[in-house]
């Protein structure tokens, strides 16, 4: 089960010399990427203050927004010897700007480079009856984007307690499609799948013993719509359509239950019924009527408020864009938070849901190309699974003005290291 955990933190910022940060090369300055792990030893000397989070650091520097520093978060949270005895414990963080490490207990759990996709963290093996403590590190180093970043945890964190057997996170996917195209109103067909965590290791449905799954479709009065067990195909009639002058989504609850039919663990999303097709010469149609889509480019931060998460702050800047004729949000240039998706959902708002603002070509001389390669794959996945059953969603983007496409190989490329200056300035 996913709890919020964003209350009594405490939190520290350490300056970093800028003349550190760089280096000369054969083809001159050059950056030095420093890691969290380089830092872990000043965590206890640090003096510490209460935050709130969701937390952004830097918008506190009101006369230097981006200042060269690394933050520190800790907190102290008790389990019991039931807590900790054969089951899952994890940390899921929406996002940390960026560059980040998480320990617990002395012990480190894991890091994570992007500062936009939600990571997960099993920490089972870390944590013990009675108090334990979580130590997050990040390490901001300008410039790394094109816009204002922030910095620190800026969105949302769970603690999961779950049993050793239990449902994946985002590993449920749901898709339905009409069974006559042309009568939206009649059948449609569903498909469910869902992964299962067995010590550690995720397995299909249809994988397991003793276990079974049961799915709720509930609409927003509560009514239930449909119920099944297992996974499958499903058949379901005349299901009420997600649409943008008629936001109606339903709620997808999955429960996974032991032999004796006991709840195990349960989970639940948005999820909804849209046919949402482009063609070549006549535009985009949703459920099979011609739309225009009068989208606009929908950056992270929230203006002096800066990047740490609000969803009331989104919702008027959502409702602002609608007054304005806005149809559709492109959310530039990076994955947004789940409770983003959850209010396009609610408010009839589609959704191009985009990834990077580069890929091995960096655009600034710390951003995320350096660590593109590595890294691409699992945040890819994670932003994918997290939000691929929201009814807003219509298209994925992957990258947003990506010099790979068409600079020279005097950028970065996994051959040339070091970096070369390449001839407009955009890289180091």
């Amino acid at each position: 089960m996913k709890t919020l955990f964003n209350d009594d933190w405490l939190f520290a910022e350490l300056s970093l010399d800028e003349k550190s940060m760089f280096k000369e090369g054969p083809a001159g300055k050059e950056p030095v990427l420093f890691s969290p792990d380089q830092f872990l030893d000043l965590a206890s000397e640090q003096t510490y203050r209460p935050v709130q989070l969701p937390h952004d650091w830097q918008i506190y520097h009101v006369k230097d927004l981006y200042r060269n520093s690394t933050g520190f978060y800790k907190k102290s949270f008790e389990l019991s010897d039931s807590d900790c005895q054969g089951r899952y414990i994890a940390l899921r963080f929406e996002a940390v700007y960026m560059n980040s490490a998480v320990w617990v207990n002395g012990k480190k759990a894991g890091e994570w480079k992007y500062g936009y996709s939600t990571f997960e963290l099993d920490i089972s093996k870390l944590v013990q009856a009675g108090t334990n403590e979580v130590l997050v590190i990040a390490v901001y180093q300008n410039c790394n984007t094109r816009w204002y970043s922030g910095a620190g945890i800026i969105r949302d964190v769970f603690l999961i307690k779950s049993p050793a057997k239990h449902l994946v996170s985002d590993g449920i996917y749901f898709t339905a499609q009409p069974v006559d195209e042309k009568k939206l109103d009649g059948q449609w067909k569903i498909k469910v799948s869902t992964e299962v965590s067995l010590s550690g290791t995720p397995v299909s449905l249809s994988g397991l013993t003793g276990q079974s799954v049961v799915h709720k479709i509930t609409g927003p009065d509560s009514n239930v719509f449909a119920e099944f067990s297992g996974d499958g195909e499903f058949t379901v009639k005349s299901p009420h359509l997600w649409d943008i002058s008629d936001p109606y989504f339903y709620t997808l609850t999955t429960s996974l239950l032991d032999a004796n039919g006991n709840l195990l663990d349960e989970t639940s999303q948005h999820c909804g019924f849209k046919t949402a097709v482009f063609t070549n010469d006549k535009g985009f149609f949703l459920n099979d009527r011609h739309i225009k889509i009068y989208g606009a480019c929908q950056h992270h931060d929230q203006g002096a408020l800066g990047a740490a998460f609000n969803v009331t702050a989104l919702r008027r800047q959502f409702t602002k864009l609608k007054e304005m004729g806005v149809n559709a949000v492109r959310c530039s240039h990076n994955p947004p938070p789940s409770a983003w998706m959850d209010l396009c959902d609610e408010m009839g708002l589609l959704v191009d849901d985009e990834i990077f603002d580069m890929w091995e070509k960096s655009k600034t001389p710390f951003d995320y190309g350096n660590y593109f390669n590595a890294w691409c794959e699992r945040d890819v996945a994670n932003w994918v699974r997290r939000d691929r059953n929201h009814p807003s969603l219509i298209m994925w983007s992957i990258g947003n003005e990506i010099y790979d496409t068409h600079k020279t190989a005097l950028c970065r490329s996994k051959k040339a290291r070091p970096r070369r200056k390449c001839p407009d300035n955009h890289c180091f």
